[in-house]
């Protein structure tokens, strides 16, 4: 049985862009994490919490990694998040991460942009 947990629409704050300009306030960007189990997660039937993962220690581990430091990318915002990731979670879960940056300085650019990773489990 497959089974995944999403975080939806999770606001964070970072110093994102290319220029040093764009990079000095702070700007809202979401996340939308997909984690992925190949076998379901011991908490389906015992309903205990020490069997299972805690979605808010994953998002603070996010708001940490996207507050931390400055990006000039997406992609390496997503990056950083998922190696964090995966240094706390079981290495059998799949990751699917997407950045979404609201407000991208483009004229005319309405929706934003999205960057979307994926990172495979580590079978030991």
């Amino acid at each position: 049985m497959k089974c995944k947990l999403i975080i939806q629409d999770l606001a964070l704050w970072t110093r994102l862009g290319v220029s040093k300009e764009e990079r000095a306030v702070a700007q809202e960007v979401r996340v939308h994490l997909e984690l992925h189990f190949d076998q379901k997660p011991t908490a389906c039937d015992t309903d205990a919490l020490t069997d299972t993962l805690c979605y808010a220690e994953i998002c603070h581990a996010l708001r940490t990694v996207s507050e931390g430091r400055e990006f000039q990318t997406v992609e390496h915002l997503a990056e950083s998040s998922l190696q964090i990731l995966k240094r706390s979670l079981p290495a059998t879960v799949h990751l699917k991460i997407q950045i979404h940056k609201l407000k991208p300085p483009i004229p005319g650019l309405l929706g934003g942009v999205i960057f979307e990773m994926n990172s495979e489990p580590t079978r030991a």
